[in-house]
């Protein structure tokens, strides 16, 4: 029938337009320098996060050969409860303090786990404990969730201010795709490049080269964090400067004085009339 047409046509133009508004936003976010450069450390953090994973328990069986599977597993537990405790934790964090240099802080103790768990291949240093590892695994898992947990707010908080609250709900869509797609490619990436590194060199090698990645995007947060302190800073000094010329050229209100005499009610009023008065009665006499 007509009607079924005419829903149908609605239905198809309104999904249309929901598509290109969709793909507006995304590529909007996608021009986002702020935007891109979280979205990259996302993936540089699920890398350090992930490369452990087929080139760790090799290591361990070389440098204790008396491990069996079950103490592999135990090691790779304490990074997985670790990030967990971090991330209950990081989340009250991330509302407190900066969220970039509370990532890069996650970042530097992500790097001090890397050093502690394969330590520099030009340092003379040799693991002979086990627990260098446990503690290395502690901080590896500690600073992923430091440096993950604060990322998810801090790119809603960066397309809302960029795009506008008018598709908010969209927005924070997208971003949510956008953080889950990073994690997931690097995910992807880390035991494909650890893999990699560490048959062209060794387990040290891989490690370092992933630590010394971790630990360029720390930097590079710490200096977009002060530049973009300054810029707030300035801003807000601007506004102030303005709201103050703002105050300073508006007419100030005058208030009309009115005679004590005038004002109806009051002792001198009923004086003056009572005076009139007798005036008016001495002249009619």
């Amino acid at each position: 029938s007509l009607a079924e047409d005419d829903i149908n046509a609605n239905i198809t133009q309104n999904t249309g337009t929901e598509q290109q508004s969709y793909t507006q936003l995304w590529l909007g976010l996608l021009r986002l320098p702020k935007f891109m450069f979280i979205i990259a450390e996302v993936v540089v953090i699920s890398i350090a996060y992930s490369c452990l994973e087929p080139v760790f328990a090799p290591h361990l069986n070389e440098l204790f050969p008396d491990m069996n599977a079950g103490h592999i597993g135990l090691v790779f537990i304490i990074q997985s409860t670790f990030y967990i405790c971090g991330t209950l934790v990081t989340g009250r964090l991330a509302d407190r303090f900066h969220r970039l240099y509370l990532m890069a802080f996650g970042c530097f103790v992500t790097v001090g786990g890397f050093g502690l768990l394969a330590p520099f291949p030009l340092l003379p240093v040799t693991q002979a404990h086990v627990w260098p590892v446990c503690m290395a695994m502690v901080l590896m898992g500690l600073g992923t969730s430091l440096a993950l947990v604060p990322s998810m707010p801090l790119l809603v908080d960066t397309a809302v201010a960029s795009l506008g609250e008018d598709d908010k709900e969209t927005t924070t869509d997208i971003v949510s795709s956008s953080f889950n797609m990073a994690f997931s490619l690097g995910e992807t990436i880390g035991p494909v490049l650890a893999t990699a590194i560490s048959k062209r060199t060794d387990f040290q090698t891989a490690m370092c080269c992933v630590g010394c990645l971790v630990g360029v995007f720390g930097a590079i947060m710490v200096a977009v964090g002060v530049i973009t302190n300054k810029k707030t800073k300035e801003k807000h000094r601007l506004a102030r400067k303005h709201s103050n010329i703002v105050m300073q050229r508006a007419p100030q209100p005058t208030l009309r004085s009115r005679s004590f005499s005038s004002i109806p009610g009051t002792p001198r009023s009923r004086a003056n009339g009572s005076y009139s008065r007798v005036q008016s009665t001495d002249q009619n006499v």
